[in-house]
C-alpha cells in the first residue's frame, strides 16, 4: 500500500461531500518527527531482536555476523545523539529489558537530583524518559 497523494485525497473529499476542497501537505514539526522517528527506531530494533533469536532458536540460523556492523553502526549514532545516560536507558530497554525476568515495567531515574520512578513498557514511554534525562 503506497502514499495517498493530496490529489487523491482531495478527490476523495470531494466525492464524498462535494463541494470546493483544498488539501494542503503539512510537514510535522522537528519534535513530532524527532518522536516518531525514534519509536519507529525502538520498535524496529526490538523486532530485528526478536527476529534474531528466533532464527538462532527454532530454525537454527545465526545472524549475529551479519547483523552486527548494522547495530554496531546504530548504536554509534545513538551515542552521537543522546548523553550517555539516555544511551544507557535506550540500551537497555532494547536489549536486555525483554530478556530480564525481574523487570516489572517501571524505571527509576534522578531527575534534579530526584529520583523518581516511571513507566518503561513501551517505545513511547521510553521517548518521554529519554527526554527527561536530556
Amino acid at each position: 500500500m503506497g502514499t495517498i497523494t493530496p490529489r487523491e485525497v482531495r478527490k476523495i473529499i470531494i466525492s464524498s461531500i462535494g463541494g470546493k476542497v483544498t488539501v494542503r501537505k503539512k510537514e510535522l514539526g522537528k519534535e513530532v518527527l524527532e518522536k516518531k522517528l525514534f519509536i519507529q527506531c525502538i520498535e524496529l530494533l526490538r523486532q530485528i531482536e526478536d527476529e534474531s533469536a528466533f532464527a538462532i532458536e527454532e530454525l537454527g540460523i545465526d545472524l549475529t555476523t551479519y547483523e552486527e556492523k548494522f547495530l554496531i553502526i546504530i548504536n554509534n549514532l545513538f551515542s552521537l545523539h543522546f548523553n550517555k545516560e539516555q544511551h544507557s536507558l535506550i540500551m537497555y530497554y532494547v536489549y536486555q529489558a525483554p530478556l530480564n525476568e525481574d523487570f516489572n515495567g517501571v524505571v527509576e531515574i534522578e531527575v534534579q537530583s530526584k529520583k523518581e520512578e516511571h513507566p518503561l513498557k513501551t517505545p513511547e514511554d521510553l521517548w518521554k524518559i529519554v527526554n527527561k534525562l536530556g
